[in-house]
C-alpha cells in the first residue's frame, strides 16, 4: 500500500480510445498492394538484401561510420508498415558502462514512465483451500524511472531473502545478481 502512494494516476479505463468493431468481415476490405522497395544505397558501408517471402529488409553494416544516404534509407524503410527491417553492425560500439543501473538512473532517473499496470493480490477461499489471484486495477499510474529502480532492487532483495530462507548460504551466492547501488548524480547529461 506504502508504494501505491507515489504512483499517479494517468489515465483510467473510460479515457482509454477502443478500436471500433465491424459488424462482419465483409465489410473489411483488402489490403492494397504495397508499393515497390526503392533502390538500395551503395555506399560501401552497409550490404542492403530483401526478401520477398518474409517481406524482410536486412542492413549490414560493416563499418564505423553511418552514412548519410544509408541512415536515410534505414529511416524510410522502418517508416513502412509492410516490411520488416532487421539490422546488424550498428551497436558494435555501444559503451558497456551506460547500461548500468547506476548510469540509466543518473541520466533519465527523473524522467517519467507512463502506463504503468498496477495488480493487486486478492485472496479467496474455495472449500478449505485458499488461493491468492492478481487482478489489474483499471487506472493507469505513472511513475519516475529512479522510483521503478528501486522497486526492482526490492523486489530482486525479497527473491534473495526467500532464496535465502529455502537452500543454503554457499548456492544462494552463486545466484546473486548485481544489486542496484545508490548513485549520487552530480549533473543530469
Amino acid at each position: 500500500k506504502g508504494e501505491s502512494r507515489r504512483l499517479n494516476v494517468s489515465r483510467t479505463h473510460h479515457n482509454i480510445p477502443h478500436m471500433v468493431s465491424f459488424e462482419s468481415d465483409e465489410e473489411l476490405r483488402p489490403l492494397p498492394p504495397p508499393p515497390p522497395l526503392p533502390k538500395f544505397p551503395e555506399t560501401g558501408h552497409c550490404t542492403w538484401s530483401y526478401n520477398n517471402d518474409t517481406r524482410v529488409v536486412l542492413a549490414n553494416f560493416h563499418s564505423e561510420t553511418l552514412h548519410h544516404d544509408d541512415q536515410n534509407f534505414l529511416l524510410r524503410m522502418m517508416e513502412r508498415d509492410d516490411i520488416t527491417v532487421i539490422s546488424e553492425g550498428l551497436a558494435g560500439n555501444l559503451d558497456q558502462s551506460l547500461w548500468t543501473v547506476g548510469s540509466i538512473s543518473c541520466r533519465i532517473g527523473s524522467d517519467f514512465h507512463h502506463k504503468i499496470r498496477v495488480f493487486r493480490k486478492n485472496r479467496y477461499k474455495v472449500g478449505k483451500e485458499e488461493f491468492e489471484q492478481l487482478v489489474e486495477t483499471k487506472e493507469w499510474y505513472k511513475m519516475r524511472v529512479s522510483e521503478y529502480l528501486r522497486y526492482l532492487a526490492m523486489v530482486c532483495d525479497n527473491q534473495m531473502t526467500r532464496l535465502d530462507q529455502n537452500i543454503s548460504s554457499s548456492t544462494v551466492s552463486k545466484l546473486v545478481m548485481p544489486q542496484a547501488k545508490k548513485t549520487i548524480c552530480v549533473s543530469r547529461l
